[in-house]
């Protein structure tokens, strides 16, 4: 596969990698009964979308052929970040379209990210379910160290 950064004309097939890789997905929006499968779904679908219509400063695929098989979204650090003298990177989110798990694709997506980001920051922050073991054991073969765990909590205010 090769690598190389999104356009515009990209973004459906962004999208539907998004619902083809999250539509199994156990995160946050999916565990929470009151989104539903579906709509948890298509929170990772927009959230793409959003990065590709300018949330993120870039987002990197991998393609085989003339098919995208992945993707991977990077933010610079923010306007608040270097105001506070904070070099931190952030891998915003990823996807890789379950025809082809298994071939090296995340690692190849985030080692090029990383490289990218190399001359901006001094670290990299990319969080991920505490139960994304695939993803978790991706970043560590990468060097990556977990530094902590988070909760998620939702709060319907209308019944």
């Amino acid at each position: 596969f090769a690598l190389r950064l999104a356009t515009s004309s990209d973004i459906e097939s962004l999208v539907d990698i998004a619902h083809a890789s999250f539509t199994e997905h156990f995160g946050r929006f999916h565990a929470d009964p009151r989104i539903g499968h579906a709509a948890a779904t298509r929170i990772y679908e927009e959230w793409i979308r959003s990065c590709a219509t300018g949330w993120a400063d870039w987002i990197l695929v991998a393609e085989q052929g003339n098919r995208i098989a992945g993707y991977s979204a990077w933010k610079q650090p923010s306007a608040l970040d270097r105001r506070h003298g904070i070099r931190i990177g952030h891998f915003n989110i990823a996807g890789v379209h379950p025809d082809f798990f298994g071939r090296g694709i995340f690692g190849a997506l985030t080692r090029e990210g990383m490289e990218r980001l190399r001359s901006s920051v001094d670290w990299i922050e990319g969080p991920t379910h505490i139960d994304n073991h695939a993803v978790q054991r991706g970043w560590l073969r990468l060097g990556w160290q977990i530094a902590g765990a988070q909760h998620s909590f939702h709060k319907w205010l209308k019944s």
